[in-house]
């Protein structure tokens, strides 16, 4: 399994860009784009912060898909 993290779909579906998630989380566009782009590197600290933002739970944000899906 792998755990797949949901930002850009997010941010999508709110209409929202990544410098105004930037000011409604308090986390710098720097680390926004390190979530979208390297997810493994972000601290909980800050998912929490975005999902607050975005009005999402982490449950949201993070989801297990199977490995041969992400393999495709």
């Amino acid at each position: 399994m792998v755990i797949e993290v949901r930002l850009d779909r997010l941010m999508r579906e709110r209409g929202v860009g990544v410098t105004a998630l930037a000011q409604r989380s308090g986390v710098h566009t720097t680390q926004l784009y390190t979530l979208l782009r390297h997810p493994d590197r972000v601290h909980l600290k800050t998912l929490d912060k975005v999902c607050r933002a975005l009005g999402v739970a982490p449950g949201e944000m993070l989801v297990q898909t199977d490995d041969r899906a992400a393999a495709d």
